[in-house]
């Protein structure tokens, strides 16, 4: 997997060395729902267009009766967040064949009918492909018809570096992956229609941890709800705000969750910054997280050496005048040894190799040219 995108480059020095958590064994979730142009269920949607809704096989939408409660909702939310979000054209996800293993261990968590740890933390230094795994997740979860919710944190963008839109955000999704909360979001909104200005921890329990809890409370749909995707996942924790607030966040959710009288589960991807490592391994979290670190168990350099050859490939097809034979293995191999384990530089080589106003075979050779920061010729 290549991040193909993100907020920063880096440069094509060889990149650093971090030490990460050791994981434990792994562990946790399960059905989708999408706010922004995909709905529930695994039907495709019916546009009626005398009657004005949208309807599936599974659940049925009046697109023209939304509650003030519900549009105060919406215009709270940050559409951007979304996996599939029109912000994130073409967002990172993992390259075909790589990341196999890691994608195969998050997936076995995620069918878990019943989890004994309903967190998942997967940490990694900048560029080891944290995004571009979770955006590969969320996809399949989403095509599986297991994704509650969804959101993907940007420092460099409004709206998705802060917890101010998150609750909203992700309540949105649940409300149309778990319609059975909805009517309790909605009379929570009427009750307080000032909800979001108020705490984070105030909008967690008033929009999602109460409907939640009443809808799984109720006999009429206590059943139902038992059967809806609950997976939520959270991408670049670090990314939002200050440390002590996503230290503070994960404190809210975990506490959260613990209360539910039925289990939400959350895919947590981030950094492992102080704050947040902390938090993880610490009560209750310690007790209910599955730890998923990107180290070397998980062989990124066969994964870094299958992208090169792969791309590579596509550029050969494309210049037809470079010889079959290029790069060398030789060259392949340098460029894996270079990438030490950060595929956001073996993804960061290719972008300024495969320009199309230079000769590839000249942009790799500078690319070779480049020394590490400190190094002398």
């Amino acid at each position: 997997m290549m991040e193909q995108g993100g907020p920063t480059e880096p440069s094509l020095a060889h990149p650093t060395h971090q030490h990460h958590l050791q994981p434990p064994s792994h562990t946790t979730i399960g059905p989708i729902g999408f706010y922004g142009g995909v709905f529930s269920g695994h039907a495709t949607p019916i546009i009626n267009q005398g009657s004005g809704s949208i309807h599936n096989a599974t659940h049925h939408y009046h697109v023209h009766n939304m509650t003030k409660g519900m549009e105060l909702l919406h215009n709270s939310i940050a559409p951007g967040a979304f996996h599939n979000a029109l912000e994130r054209q073409d967002p990172p996800k993992c390259h075909a064949s790589t990341r196999e293993a890691v994608i195969r261990d998050i997936m076995r968590w995620v069918e878990e009918l019943e989890k004994e740890r309903n967190f998942m933390w997967v940490h990694g230094s900048a560029g080891a492909g944290k995004s571009a795994i979770l955006q590969t997740i969320a996809e399949l979860c989403h095509a599986a018809g297991l994704l509650g919710a969804s959101f993907f944190f940007s420092r460099t963008a409004g709206g998705r570096n802060d917890a101010d839109r998150l609750v909203a955000t992700l309540v949105s999704q649940l409300c149309i992956s778990i319609p059975e909360m909805r009517s309790h979001v909605e009379l929570s909104l009427e009750q307080d229609p000032l909800i979001f200005s108020r705490s984070v921890e105030a909008q967690l329990e008033s929009l999602l941890f109460g409907p939640l809890t009443r809808a799984a409370c109720d006999p009429s749909t206590k059943a139902l709800i038992r059967s809806r995707p609950r997976l939520i996942i959270l991408d670049g924790l670090d990314e939002c705000g200050q440390p002590k607030t996503q230290q503070h966040l994960l404190t809210l959710l975990s506490g959260g969750a613990l209360k539910l009288p039925i289990p939400l589960s959350f895919l947590i991807a981030s950094r492992p910054e102080q704050q947040i490592r902390n938090a993880f391994i610490s009560q209750p979290l310690v007790s209910t997280t599955s730890l998923l670190a990107l180290d070397d168990s998980y062989l990124p350099d066969k994964d870094i050496e299958i992208f090169l050859r792969s791309r590579f490939e596509e550029i050969r097809r494309s210049h037809p005048s470079l010889s079959t034979s290029w790069p060398s293995a030789v060259d392949i191999n340098r460029l894996v040894d270079k990438s030490s384990g950060q595929f956001i530089y073996a993804s960061t080589v290719i972008k300024y190799i495969d320009s199309p106003r230079h000769w590839p075979d000249e942009r790799l050779e500078i690319i070779f040219s480049i020394k590490p920061s400190g190094k002398e010729n």
